[in-house]
């Protein structure tokens, strides 16, 4: 007879197995004990498609690899000359007043410490590059070697590409050696070597500002 019971042959099943392929083994299990008639071919079915919909719906999980790590660092290095003293570049620089005169995307500069620039200085500041909404960022003097070496950390922001301006003496002049370096965040580290290009591009304006701002308050050329 069609409703005879019928013997099963349960799937094994371990207690650590949570798959969708275990709860379905599971589920066809149950139907085909419970009841062997026409109507369980059609839930049968349906839970075959169901399991088969999940497992392949299931998004795949995605480690980065260290190559993908590597690309995603931006890595900038420039060398300029500066036709006064490393004293006058480097309290042009670190005085936040100057920011915007040289740093030209800067919108607001916000001073967050008391007392004159020294290492551990923070300022608030708000920036608008073209084609971009205006965003924040909270940056800190690591290094104040005056008037050799300073070093601007990213607190806050998001994309945390710290500064390096190491400064030196040479034929009444200032020879001024940048780095630029840091790892990108969100979609942005895909598009490493855009970022790169244009961060490099918008430093050598700012030091060729920095340069002239300088030059023009010190009276050298």
């Amino acid at each position: 007879s069609s409703n005879s019971p019928v013997a099963i042959a349960k799937p094994r099943i371990t207690a650590n197995d949570t798959s969708t392929d275990a709860r379905t083994r599971a589920h066809v299990v149950v139907l085909l004990a419970n009841q062997p008639t026409r109507q369980n071919v059609s839930n049968l079915r349906c839970v075959a498609a169901v399991g088969h919909a999940r497992t392949a719906t299931r998004p795949a999980r995605v480690t980065p690899s260290p190559i993908s790590e590597m690309l995603a660092r931006v890595r900038i290095e420039q060398t300029f000359r500066v036709g006064s003293s490393p004293e006058a570049v480097f309290d042009y620089m670190t005085n936040p007043e100057n920011l915007r005169d040289w740093q030209t995307s800067k919108t607001r500069v916000q001073v967050l410490s008391e007392g004159p620039p020294r290492a551990g200085y923070r300022v608030r500041e708000w920036t608008k590059v073209p084609g971009r909404k205006e965003f924040e960022q909270v940056v800190e003097f690591t290094q104040f070697e005056r008037p050799r070496r300073l070093h601007a950390h990213i607190v806050e922001g998001p994309q945390p590409i710290d500064g390096t301006w190491a400064l030196t003496p040479m034929d009444g002049a200032t020879q001024v050696h940048f780095l630029a370096q840091g790892a990108l965040r969100g979609v942005v580290r895909f598009l490493s070597p855009v970022v790169r290009f244009i961060v490099d591009r918008q430093f050598r304006t700012y030091h060729e500002n920095l340069r002239r701002n300088v030059e023009s308050s010190s009276g050298s050329g």
